[in-house]
C-alpha cells in the first residue's frame, strides 16, 4: 500500500513538473552576428539571417534585416516567440537558421544551405529567465588556404508566464497569439525595406519595380508601364490584406500605419518611358509606379485597375 502511494505521489510529481514546463512561453532574438568573410565564395553581398519558425517560412532576425559584412555586429534583433510544437518533451527547441548573402553587384543571390542546432531551453544554474547562448555555424568547408567563412550567432532565450502549451484551451489560445505576433514581425520587416529586395522565404524576392521602359511607340510604352504598375498593385494589396488578417494584434495599429506611409510614399514613384512620337523623335514621359493611382484613369488603358479596399480609407492624391 505504501509502494502504491509512493508510485501515486511520484506520478502526481512528474504530471505537475511537466505541465509547469510546458506551460511556459519560450522566446529567442539575436543579440550579435559575426562572420569571417573569405576572398571566395563571399567576396560581395551582405548577409541576412533568417529563422525558421512556421512550416516554409523563414523570420528575419536582424533588426534592419541586412547585416553588413564583414564586421556585422547585430545588438538586439527583433525578439519572436518560439511556437510551442517545435519544443519536444524534453524541453529542447531545434533552432533551425537560413542564410542569404544578397549580392549588390549581381542579379543572383546566395542561399546557403539551412544549419540546425538543439538548443536547451531550461535556463539550469540562471536564476535569470534570461541567457545567452552563443553557436558557430560553417556553411561551406573551406579550401585549406583560405580564411574560414565561420559565423558566430549568440542569441538571447528568455521565458514567459504561461501557459503556453498545447494540452490546454487556454494554452493553446496563448501560443496562437503569440504567432500571430511573429507574422506581425515579419510583415513589419516586410513593410519597412518593401522597395529593397528582401528574404522571402529563405529567397531574395523583389515585389516592387520602377525602371525605365524603353519602346517604339507610346502606346507600347503605356502598355508595357501598366503591367509593371499592375503587378506592384496587386503585389501591395496582398501584403495589405496579410497585414489585415492579423488586425487586433498586439502592435498591429504600428505596422498598419507604416504600411498606410509605404502606400502613399509609393504612389508618388514614378516609372520613366522613353519611345518615339509620330515624326521618329524621341520622347519621355512618366506614368504612377501603382496602377491604382488615379493618374491612371485618364490614360488611354484597356484592362482591370486594381483597387485598394475603401474600407482601408487610405487617400492616394498625386498626378
Amino acid at each position: 500500500m505504501d509502494r502504491l502511494i509512493t508510485a501515486i505521489a511520484l506520478t502526481m510529481v512528474l504530471t505537475l513538473s511537466a505541465n509547469s514546463v510546458s506551460a511556459e512561453c519560450h522566446f529567442v532574438s539575436l543579440r550579435e552576428f559575426h562572420v569571417t568573410k573569405s576572398a571566395d565564395p563571399f567576396s560581395k553581398g551582405n548577409f541576412s539571417p533568417l529563422i525558421a519558425l512556421e512550416p516554409g517560412r523563414y523570420y528575419p532576425l536582424a533588426p534592419e534585416y541586412m547585416v553588413e559584412a564583414p564586421h556585422g555586429v547585430m545588438m538586439q534583433g527583433r525578439k519572436y516567440y518560439i511556437p510551442r510544437h517545435l519544443v519536444d518533451g524534453r524541453n529542447r527547441f531545434s533552432l533551425r537558421l537560413m542564410m542569404v548573402d544578397l549580392d549588390k553587384d549581381t542579379p543572383d543571390d546566395l542561399v546557403l544551405p539551412p544549419t540546425e542546432r538543439t538548443i536547451s531551453l531550461s535556463a539550469t544554474g540562471s536564476s535569470s529567465n534570461t541567457r545567452l547562448v552563443t553557436k558557430h555555424f560553417e556553411p561551406f568547408s573551406d579550401e585549406p588556404q583560405m580564411q574560414s567563412n565561420a559565423q558566430r550567432f549568440t542569441f538571447e532565450f528568455s521565458n514567459g508566464p504561461g501557459p503556453c502549451d498545447e494540452g490546454t484551451s487556454a494554452g493553446q489560445l496563448a501560443d496562437w497569439s503569440h504567432r500571430q505576433d511573429n507574422n506581425l514581425l515579419r510583415l513589419h520587416a516586410q513593410i519597412l525595406f518593401y522597395d529593397r529586395p528582401h528574404p522571402v522565404s529563405g529567397h531574395d524576392y523583389r515585389p516592387y519595380r520602377t525602371g525605365k521602359i524603353v519602346a517604339a511607340r507610346r502606346p507600347l510604352a503605356l502598355a508595357r508601364a501598366f503591367d509593371v504598375a499592375r503587378v506592384n498593385a496587386l503585389e501591395l494589396v496582398a501584403l495589405g490584406r496579410e497585414a489585415q488578417n492579423l488586425r487586433g494584434a498586439p502592435g498591429f495599429k504600428r505596422v498598419w500605419n507604416d504600411y498606410t506611409r509605404l502606400v502613399k510614399r509609393l504612389a508618388l514613384q514614378k516609372i520613366q518611358l522613353r519611345y518615339r512620337n509620330e515624326n521618329k523623335i524621341k520622347k519621355e514621359a512618366s506614368t504612377p509606379s501603382l496602377a491604382f493611382h488615379p493618374g491612371w484613369k485618364i490614360l488611354p488603358i484597356a484592362g482591370e485597375y486594381p483597387v485598394l479596399p475603401p474600407e482601408w480609407e487610405i487617400a492616394i492624391v498625386g498626378k
